[in-house]
């Protein structure tokens, strides 16, 4: 009997996937590539789980394999400055053939950077750059603050691109987290400062930025006050077309071992409305509801039971949104579910208990916060549920 891929492979949904296993988005690498290509740094933006990380990492692997440069930073998995300083180093070095073979041979890659000092390559970098590098990864640095600690490691890796006449391509995900609250890797502006300041004397480094919450992006980039006012150019994914998922999808359901109605695509595709991870998890689900069925084929009847089945995977999720949206203010739930039951935000002249900036209030939270956008119509209406399996769930 012949293996098929699971599902869950056919059609990843947890998290970034690998370039190869893309649906559509060549022409947004594209870009990317040539934008990074030319120096120019960007920011990756829009709605949440629509594939930003995905784009950019094809972007970085593309542009590694012409010969530049990479280092590939998620704020998520660190705890701290001190963290980012090993993670930076790290990475840094491993473009150099002779360290990356010596981490591999060491199993150290996931060890602290400090541990690299003890592999001569590093050590013949160390006089080759001649500059006091242990400061960023060693001795000196686990005994230096952070900020300064910090700092030596950016520095450094602008040097290593100089010393080795190489374009560096930075790539911050989740770079909101520098802007965050509670501060995770210390006061943001004195961060900020500090990073521009370096960067901007580093002609052979470009940075990537991106990030799953929009709206704090913007909040360290666009204001005049900020470190990195008008440091980048912003880039949105365009929406995949109904075209691209077709040619991306059928293949997919044949490596599971299945067929697909052409009626039962066209249903897949307009449940999933172009939404990357929707999408994903509709086929997904259909495909495990064609398994339980013991059939070969996906079509209308099996999409619309795969609808169910992924309302039911994401509702913990969804339960979560739902905690989200209350806790975001007063009014926000209503008008989170007028918008979802495609009502448009403000209500009937009996509706009293919403006032007009009230409701203005709350589309800018909801906004802000990555679940709507506006389509079409300007002013008052044309706010929609981004993410169809949430929209459904608001609406009832």
């Amino acid at each position: 009997m012949a293996r098929t891929t699971p599902p869950t492979t056919a059609f990843p949904t947890d998290g970034p996937i690998p370039a190869g296993a893309m649906v559509g988005r060549a022409q947004d690498v594209a870009h990317l590539v040539e934008a990074l290509r030319q120096g120019s740094n960007q920011i990756v933006g829009g709605p949440r789980r629509t594939g930003k990380t995905t784009v950019c990492r094809a972007a970085l692997r593309s542009l590694a394999a012409a010969g530049h440069y990479t280092v590939d930073i998620d704020l998520f998995g660190l705890g701290d400055l001190n963290e980012l300083a090993d993670s930076l180093v790290r990475k840094a070095v491993a473009n150099r053939p002779s360290i990356r073979r010596a981490i591999r041979q060491m199993r150290v890659i996931g060890r602290s950077a400090r541990d690299l000092l003890v592999l001569a390559p590093v050590l013949r970098l160390h006089q080759e750059l001649g500059v006091e590098i242990d400061v960023a990864f060693g001795a000196r640095g686990a005994a230096a603050p952070s900020e300064k600690r910090f700092a030596a490691a950016l520095q450094f890796t602008c040097q290593l691109a100089e010393v080795d006449g190489k374009r560096l391509v930075l790539y911050v995900d989740e770079a909101q987290e520098l802007g965050e609250r509670n501060h995770p890797f210390g006061d943001p502006d004195r961060i900020t400062k500090r990073m521009r300041s370096i960067l901007q004397d580093a002609p052979h480094v470009v940075t990537l930025f991106s990030g799953s919450q929009e709206h704090l992006l913007r909040d360290l980039f666009t204001p005049r006050q900020r470190a990195f006012y008008g440091w980048a150019g912003w880039l949105r994914l365009e929406a995949i077309t109904a075209d691209e998922w077709r040619a991306g999808l059928r293949p997919r359901f044949a490596r599971a071992g299945l067929g697909i109605t052409d009626t039962g695509l066209d249903r897949l595709i307009g449940r999933g409305e172009g939404h990357p991870r929707s999408t994903m998890l509709l086929a997904q689900q259909a495909t495990i509801e064609a398994a339980i069925e013991g059939s070969t084929t996906v079509d209308d009847a099996v999409v619309e039971l795969g609808w169910q089945r992924a309302m039911a995977a994401d509702y913990a999720l969804h339960q979560e949104v739902g905690v989200e949206i209350r806790a975001m203010g007063r009014h926000v739930s209503s008008v989170a579910r007028r918008i979802a039951q495609g009502l448009g935000p403000y209500g009937q002249s009996e509706d009293r208990q919403n006032t007009p900036a009230s409701v203005a209030r709350a589309i800018e939270v909801l906004s802000r916060s990555g679940l709507i956008e506006q389509r079409g119509a300007k002013g008052r209406g044309g706010w929609v549920v981004i993410d169809p399996l949430i929209r459904h769930f608001l609406a009832r």
